[in-house]
């Protein structure tokens, strides 16, 4: 890689940006020179921008450093990957509290499933494995929609998650209009039982314009 540079402090920084993560933090090690171009807070903004985008960049804490916060996201991502075959399209948030919210879910799979098969001996399909692992990932499906998060709704009906209608209701509820037309789009369409959730969180939520917009939304589709 060293063969390839030019002594020039913002050519060099433009080859280095286009090694992959793994292949760049061996570059920083390299040389004084390496170390020099890799201190460069300019270079760690511009790439968090291009892998992550301008609203996660506008979430770092002033006292942190881009290349700390590039690398934090990094870390959380290649985990969420790695542990869960979650693969961000879109990311909302803060990685870690994906991981957080999705280790969650598999732990009730993992600390219920002894249970789960032990009265299987007993009461047969009942207890049938495949429906009470979909409603596991319903329940964190539910969470996404409350956190906002798409792309791990999305995740969520790719491991099983079936309920759209309960995901028309929850986002119903929580007056968030783009995981309503998704879950529409899905085929949820029952609207008077979405209403009853819309008003519901306009009566705990009456300062919330996004819920007094949905419970006029749903009523027009009535």
């Amino acid at each position: 890689m060293e063969r390839s540079l030019t002594g020039i402090r913002d050519v060099d920084l433009e080859i280095i940006g286009g090694l992959d993560d793994k292949s760049l933090l061996n570059f920083c090690l390299t040389s004084k020179y390496a170390v020099k171009l890799c201190s460069e807070e300019s270079f760690w903004m511009k790439r968090f921008y291009k892998f992550f985008g301008e609203k996660l960049a506008k979430d770092k804490p002033n006292n942190q450093k881009w290349k700390n916060y590039y690398l934090y996201f990094v870390y959380w991502t290649s985990k969420l990957k790695e542990d869960f075959n979650f693969i961000n399209q879109d990311l909302r948030d803060d990685p870690r509290k994906y991981y957080k919210t999705i280790r969650t879910v598999l732990w009730k799979l993992d600390a219920e499933g002894i249970e789960r098969r032990h009265l299987e001996r007993y009461y047969g399909a009942v207890f049938g494995s495949q429906r009470y692992r979909n409603d596991v990932f319903d329940d964190l499906m539910t969470d996404a929609i409350n956190l906002g998060y798409l792309d791990l709704v999305k995740f969520s009906i790719n491991q099983g998650a079936d309920n759209f209608q309960g995901g028309l209701d929850t986002a119903s509820y929580s007056g968030n209009f783009e995981m309503f037309n998704f879950f529409e789009s899905l085929g949820a369409n029952d609207y008077r039982e979405a209403l009853e959730y819309a008003r519901d969180g306009r009566r705990l939520n009456e300062r919330l314009r996004g819920n007094l917009e949905m419970v006029s939304f749903i009523e027009n589709k009535i």
